[in-house]
């Protein structure tokens, strides 16, 4: 009798541990291939994946990644993810929503990953079962539906357009002139290749109602500072009812209200002159466009320059002190730098800010001395912030600062040995019994 109660509790106890760890059930691939998204948004993995079945994916250093089985009920799931040789977990989820499951994870390394679908407890089967991913903390795809995403005009090519959704609203009272806010909207840049007039026709496919505005004229150097603008347009047209509109050699005003015949003055331009041009559908019918450029003048491509062109970012080890120092070629914008330092690649700390020159077409050079810090790897990050606080973030640099101990071996997550071209998440260890965890580019 005592024995069939010991047997009986073992049982239990086993079914509990089972029931609450990481499923390793793996059985085959599906879908195969490698599985890759930059979409802050859920998308399908495969709408049959079977119990026991993984798929592998790309994932990067620091970003934020969901995989879930919510909205599917074929079964009771549990997800678990693994590295590819299946010898490390990493996360596992039972019973998120409902029957259903969900992990989310963020990378401690650049690589692949492998996820396995489970019915539980632990088990395989058959059966057909949804399975989604997002990269959580992964930018929003910039698109012509803002000004950032603007589309390059490089010709006097007709174009072809279209836009189902108005983005980011860029428009205000500042910018808009004659426009209200934006409906369904494509933003372009027009680079002018040779001066003269310019005359644009806007052909919509139906019966709808286009609306335009036209800023500038910009350089190659300012244009992106006044994207999205900051002043009115220079020509603009509200025009109520359908048909075309847009600019010709008879129309006599610059801009128009909704009581205006769809035409406005064509624009007299100079070579290398940039101009931002947002075309509108006020009836937000999805129906495209066609886009005719006519007029003397030629348009051709100018590059748009960034707001900071930094020529490099270093750091070197002197006596007693780490110097970080860079270069711009040009600014634009630029209110200040951030300089952050780190231990381990990961966790960041503000060392330093420094004033940046603006607007600036000049080479400018920067330089801090950081002392204090701790005799080991130590990773600089530089990140330059506009006026308008918009950011951006530089490679990081890194100084060896443990001169005074010897490097025994380098391993990666998985306690495989590699070596310095090996890129992610590696282990030094030191002949002083010390070990540095840390991000190997």
């Amino acid at each position: 009798m005592k024995n069939l109660i010991l047997y009986i509790a073992l049982s239990l106890l086993l079914f509990n541990l089972s029931a609450n760890a990481q499923c390793n059930n793996f059985d085959t691939q599906f879908p195969g291939g490698t599985q890759t998204t930059n979409s802050s948004v859920l998308t399908v993995v495969d709408n049959c994946i079977s119990a026991g079945e993984f798929a592998t994916y790309n994932v990067t250093l620091g970003e934020t990644y969901t995989w879930t089985t919510c909205g599917d009920t074929d079964f009771d799931t549990e997800l678990t993810l693994w590295n590819t040789a299946h010898t490390m977990d990493y996360a596992h989820n039972d019973d998120d929503c409902g029957l259903s499951s969900t992990i989310t994870w963020t990378a401690t390394f650049t690589g692949q990953v492998d996820v396995l679908l489970s019915e539980y407890v632990c088990s395989s089967n058959s059966l057909c079962m949804t399975i989604q991913w997002a990269c959580t903390s992964c930018p929003t795809p910039v698109t012509s539906q803002d000004c950032e995403g603007a589309l390059l005009v490089c010709n006097n090519t007709p174009i072809n357009g279209n836009a189902s959704g108005a983005g980011t609203q860029e428009l205000n009272t500042t910018n808009s002139g004659c426009l209200g806010t934006e409906n369904q909207s494509t933003w372009f840049y027009l680079n002018i290749g040779t001066g003269g007039t310019l005359e644009m026709t806007i052909d919509p496919s139906a019966s709808d109602d286009y609306d335009w505005a036209i800023w500038g004229p910009y350089s190659d150097v300012t244009a992106a500072a006044n994207c999205p603008p900051i002043n009115s347009p220079t020509r603009c047209s509200f025009a109520f009812g359908t048909g075309n509109t847009g600019m010709n050699n008879v129309a006599t005003d610059n801009s128009e209200n909704s009581s205006g015949d769809g035409w406005v003055s064509s624009l007299n331009v100079s070579d290398d002159e940039i101009y931002i041009l947002v075309i509108d559908n006020f009836s937000a019918s999805n129906t495209p466009f066609d886009l005719n450029w006519g007029g003397s003048a030629v348009l051709d491509c100018t590059p748009i320059t960034l707001p900071v062109d930094l020529t490099y970012f270093n750091g070197k080890k002197k006596e007693v002190t780490n110097l970080l120092y860079w270069e711009t070629a040009t600014e634009t914008n630029n209110d200040y730098f951030i300089l952050e330092h780190s231990v381990d690649g990961f966790s960041w700390s503000e060392i330093t800010k420094m004033n940046g020159a603006g607007n600036s077409t000049e080479i400018n050079n920067y330089s801090f001395d950081h002392r204090d810090f701790p005799k080991t790897i130590n990773y600089y990050r530089l990140t330059q912030v506009d006026f308008d606080g918009k950011r951006e973030t530089f490679d990081i640099v890194s100084i060896d600062n443990s001169s005074d101990r010897k490097l025994i071996k380098t391993v990666n997550m998985i306690g495989q040995e590699v070596n310095e071209n090996y890129k992610g998440v590696v282990i030094d260890y030191y002949d002083n019994n010390t070990v540095v965890k840390r991000y190997q580019k």
